[in-house]
């Protein structure tokens, strides 16, 4: 299901409202959140300072990706 919602990097200001695909089916473990690399630079990331790790993409495919830390996710509702 596609949603509006509003991220922030912990100790930031700066967020940005974006649509997410969120209940897509898989079970990651402890909660993932998956961004563009030109996203989470104007989050305020350090993409080159993140943690290299393995990951699994659809389908099973591994992919390299980069732990970069936490950010906070606000569900975006029209009516409230």
């Amino acid at each position: 299901m596609w949603i509006k919602v509003r991220l922030r990097r912990r100790g930031s200001q700066n967020e940005r409202v974006i649509s997410a695909y969120a209940n897509g089916g898989f079970r990651a473990g402890r909660p993932t959140i998956i961004l563009p690399a030109s996203l989470a630079g104007e989050l305020g990331f350090e993409i080159e300072r993140g943690r290299l790790i393995e990951g699994l993409a659809a389908g099973g495919l591994s992919v390299q990706v980069r732990e970069l830390g936490h950010v906070e996710v606000k569900v975006e509702v029209s009516d409230r």
